[in-house]
């Protein structure tokens, strides 16, 4: 890319997140930043030439274009890229939440590859509003790794053998964020997945008790 170029693209950013359209905004960074969305062991991502062998203009603009994702909610580590718009991240820990809960609880007789679309109503909207009340509340605490924190929520407050809890010595959140996430799981509890006769997964929880077909 040309410093041309790379002046378009920031630009072409700013129009996008100025009109209410951070995920695009983001998506064109990210990849003419070359940056890493994949993350796990082992995950170099791209090998763009060192900035200190680029052209001053460069480093300015790739300096430029980092702030402008941490704006918009981006967490960046060397060249890896966590985090994103609310909106993204939220979907993100939800769907590892529900994906986490069918793989480590859903009864065998269900059997695999099990999905949203396999939750009855009820349980889908309960699940989703367990989700979203968590994560506005600890976000901030999930250092940009809200898949990881989507699947440690419900392994936590079913009692499992890892979650939370279990991430200090991994360095998966932020310094401490381990006890205080595994603290705020607690009080949701434990609740197992049942199904009906036609297989279709159900939920209870408390005072939440799911309707049979």
């Amino acid at each position: 890319m040309t410093d041309l170029d790379n002046e378009a693209v920031l630009s072409e950013a700013r129009r996008l997140a100025a009109e209410g359209n951070p995920v695009a905004a983001g998506k064109i960074l990210i990849e003419a930043l070359r940056l890493c969305r994949c993350g796990g062991e082992g995950c170099g991502g791209f090998e763009p030439t060192p900035v200190s062998s680029r052209p001053p203009a460069y480093a300015e603009w790739r300096s430029a274009g980092c702030e402008l994702l941490r704006q918009l909610g981006y967490y960046i580590v060397g060249n890896h890229v966590e985090g994103g718009v609310m909106e993204e991240r939220l979907r993100r820990f939800t769907e590892a939440y529900i994906d986490c809960a069918l793989w480590a609880d859903a009864p065998e007789e269900a059997g695999q590859n099990l999905g949203p679309k396999d939750l009855s109503p009820e349980a889908l909207e309960h699940m989703t509003a367990q989700a979203k009340e968590f994560f506005d509340a600890h976000n901030h605490l999930f250092g940009g790794r809200d898949d990881y924190a989507g699947h440690d929520f419900w392994l936590t407050h079913q009692g499992h053998g890892t979650g939370f809890w279990d991430r200090g010595m991994d360095g998966v959140y932020p310094e401490g964020a381990d006890v205080l996430l595994t603290l705020a799981s607690r009080p949701y509890g434990l609740f197992p997945l049942l199904c009906t006769v036609g297989f279709t997964v159900y939920v209870f929880a408390k005072s939440f008790i799911a309707r049979w077909r």
